[in-house]
């Protein structure tokens, strides 16, 4: 993989995953998160144009703690720059609970297990996500659209706000 830091002050890190479908899990704790903004994203879906200062264009699902008051979100990124709105909100666990507030550092400080998985839909051009978090499916077969060749498909992690993210376990499957 790869390392970038861009010009907003964001860490970037891509590892390439030449697969179609896929699942990544994660094990990791946002530490010393003091701003109560920040949080981790993993791209997936998503290439990277490295004639171009290592921008990259695809999804990325974020663990935020400072998007509305707390929430896992998808966001659509373009030429290294994430679209204003997310293509989805999750704010409640599938009890109908929601996500606890983000000045609630106990939950988001402690160490979380995040999986994505991808897969191919029945329509072309599309794929299907489904994220787990601490074994509790947050979102299944949500439909986003997807023309990304496996030979150019990477992987990996963003952070933000200068707010220490510590991961303990990535596996690509």
């Amino acid at each position: 993989g790869f390392y970038v830091a861009d010009p907003s002050g964001n860490d970037l890190l891509f590892s390439g995953n030449p697969r179609n479908e896929y699942t990544l899990s994660t094990r990791f704790r946002l530490t010393g998160n003091t701003s109560q903004n920040g949080g981790i994203g993993i791209f997936f879906e998503t290439a990277v144009n490295k004639d171009n200062q290592y921008r990259d264009s695809g999804y990325i699902l974020q663990f935020d703690r400072g998007y509305g008051n707390g929430e896992i979100i998808i966001r659509k990124r373009e030429n290294g720059t994430e679209n204003t709105t997310p293509v989805k909100r999750i704010s409640t666990f599938p009890d109908g609970t929601r996500i606890p507030i983000r000045t609630d550092n106990e939950w988001w400080e402690s160490e979380k297990e995040l999986s994505l998985s991808v897969k191919e839909s029945a329509t072309a051009g599309k794929k299907l996500i489904t994220v787990i978090l601490d074994g509790k499916v947050m979102l299944k077969d949500f439909e986003i659209d997807s023309d990304i060749e496996s030979a150019n498909n990477h992987t990996g992690f963003r952070g933000w706000n200068n707010s220490p993210v510590t991961i303990s376990e990535v596996i690509i499957e």
